[in-house]
């Protein structure tokens, strides 16, 4: 049991404001199997990884402080799903996966139970399958999901091309010998260190001399209705995405060599601008998240 670090407790306050209004910390990922699959070692494979990583097996409580519990061992949550009815159908299937990842999005992870990833594998062919990873971020991210799903398919191998799989269908999955610990010590490393930058940072906040006003990006007739810092959800969630390729990414390239810049940077100073002219403001200030760089 450890305090929950300040992200968790971020994603915990998320959650009792608004878990039931929109899905921004679930993760959902979808990948393709083009080959036969053995599904009960494919999941033995999946409660390994579960008994392995410690975050699989996270919950949180709130009553007094936030704090995280790692549990010794909790129940996968395996769901497979047979389609070969309609395997001669492929947009039937197609529509069908689709209503699966519309029902699980819909099912709110609750942070103080645990279980806090499920699995659908879902078998379209013989040599066919969609397997749906769907997780809260509160215990994975885009780091260590390669990680997590490298480590699955070499235990599936491992199970699939042993000589003794009898033995390794009744194998406890709880034996120490698949625990990792990296986890553990990365907790206790940040709650020894958690108070060494508040000087900094409170020096840092008493410099803020002006605040962005964002109102003027809101709709004339509701411009005075909004209390933007009372505002805590996106009811419709919408995004562009604009493609930089050919000439003008050679010449951001070129520009941030030149300048010994990335262009990391240059997004960041574009953000700044932007919030510079919409908010009216000569001092913008903008939340980065770091992952891990403080941890040796």
């Amino acid at each position: 049991m450890f305090l929950a670090n300040s992200l968790q407790q971020g994603f915990v306050y998320h959650s009792l404001k608004q878990s039931n209004i929109d899905d921004a910390y679930i993760v959902q990922s979808v990948f393709q199997y083009q080959t036969s699959i053995n599904q009960n070692l494919l999941g033995m494979a999946w409660e390994h990884a579960q008994q392995r990583f410690s975050s699989l097996r996270l919950r949180f409580d709130w009553q007094d402080k936030v704090i995280q519990i790692i549990d010794k061992k909790h129940a996968l949550d395996w769901r497979f799903i047979d389609l070969t009815t309609e395997e001669q159908d492929v947009s039937k299937q197609e529509r069908k996966i689709k209503e699966i990842q519309e029902q699980d999005r819909n099912e709110r992870f609750k942070l103080n139970i645990g279980n806090l990833f499920r699995l659908y594998l879902i078998q379209q062919k013989t040599d066919l399958y969609a397997l749906i990873l769907s997780f809260h971020h509160i215990i994975l991210d885009g780091w260590s999901l390669p990680i997590l799903l490298d480590y699955v398919h070499q235990e599936y191998l491992n199970l699939i091309e042993s000589e003794h799989a009898s033995l390794l269908l009744t194998r406890s999955a709880s034996s120490s010998s698949l625990r990792d610990e990296s986890y553990e010590n990365a907790q206790i490393y940040l709650q020894k260190h958690r108070l060494d930058n508040i000087d900094y940072w409170e020096n840092e906040i008493d410099q803020i001399e002006e605040r962005c006003d964002l109102t003027g990006l809101l709709k004339a007739e509701i411009k005075n209705k909004v209390m933007l810092n009372q505002y805590d959800h996106v009811k419709q969630p919408q995004s562009r995405t604009m493609i930089t390729n050919g000439n003008l990414y050679r010449s951001l390239k070129d520009t941030c060599r030149q300048s010994g810049l990335t262009l990391s940077s240059i997004l960041q100073f574009v953000w700044h601008k932007i919030l510079s002219i919409y908010g009216n403001s000569s001092q913008t200030i903008i939340g980065t998240t770091v992952s891990g760089r403080n941890i040796p």
